[in-house]
């Protein structure tokens, strides 16, 4: 009969929380912290199958900012691992702790119970084009703030634009000429 452990891993920036579960006995094992890397979490589940001998790894973590690194690591490595997603996640009515270790616990857990909804993984150029068209969105609206803050701001100092559209031709050749006698000004202006 194969044996199954179900590793849960609350992933962050510097850290990661790890944690088996055997279902067959209810018990958590193996718990451990170590740094954020993927080769830890390889090096970890190596040391558990040298205790545990022949046994085969579900692993799973919440999607989050850290992104799919250590999916795809995993799963170079043969290991079987999920990406799971944060909503989907059923956390027990009245449950206020909240730390690394009962994180990876409560993930550990739900991996055994599938009471999650898997994130589909992208390819890393699908990854890589989102992650442009989110950075590109980003930006425009960070454009459209700044040129809100630049209208505004002429708009204080009594200098109207005649024309009938912002931010042509014509309109940036009104803004180059736009001159200011205090320091600040010219300064905020810049």
């Amino acid at each position: 009969m194969e044996i199954i452990v179900y590793l849960g891993m609350d992933v962050h920036k510097d850290t990661y929380s790890v944690c088996c579960y055997d279902p067959r006995s209810n018990k958590y094992f193996y718990e451990s912290k170590m740094k954020a890397a993927s080769r830890n979490v390889i090096k970890y589940i190596g040391k558990v199958r040298e205790q545990l001998g022949d046994v085969t790894f579900l692993c799973g973590y919440e999607a989050g900012p850290t992104g799919f690194g250590l999916y795809r690591d995993l799963d170079k490595a043969g290991i079987t691992c999920v990406v799971m997603a944060p909503t989907s996640l059923k956390k027990a009515p009245g449950s206020k702790v909240k730390n690394d270790r009962v994180d990876a616990r409560f993930l550990a857990k739900a991996l055994f119970t599938r009471d999650y909804s898997q994130v589909h993984v992208s390819t890393k150029n699908g990854e890589a084009v989102r992650e442009f068209c989110r950075m590109r969105h980003s930006l425009a609206g960070d454009l459209k703030k700044a040129r809100q803050v630049l209208l505004s701001f002429l708009l204080r100092q009594g200098r109207k634009y005649d024309g009938t559209r912002y931010w042509t031709k014509a309109h940036r050749e009104w803004l180059k000429k736009q001159e200011f006698d205090e320091e600040y000004q010219k300064e905020a202006f810049d």
